[in-house]
């Protein structure tokens, strides 16, 4: 095991805050306003296409909806090119 593996090697079970990012949108107060039960609100994302999974707020992965029984999950379809260094 090399030295830098040794040294972070305790950090295994340190907890990250792992989210999926469907989409973003910028709406004017007047529609969010008008926001109710029920309201949809478009992303600008097509169906299909591929999200953002985010690691400490940081791209991380790319991934795509699924559906295991009752739970929605992302599965990972690609990893970011040179993800920045993730910090806890």
């Amino acid at each position: 095991m090399s030295l830098e593996k040794e040294r972070l090697a305790h950090l295994g079970d340190v907890a990250l805050a792992v989210s999926c990012e469907l989409g973003r949108r910028q709406l004017e107060l007047a529609e969010v306003r008008r926001l109710e039960v029920g309201s949809v609100i478009k992303l600008g994302k097509l169906a299909g296409e591929s999200y953002q999974v985010l690691i400490n707020g940081q791209p991380f992965a790319e991934g795509e909806t699924v559906v295991l029984g009752e739970t929605i999950c992302m599965r990972v379809t690609g990893m970011v090119d040179s993800p920045q260094e993730v910090r806890a």
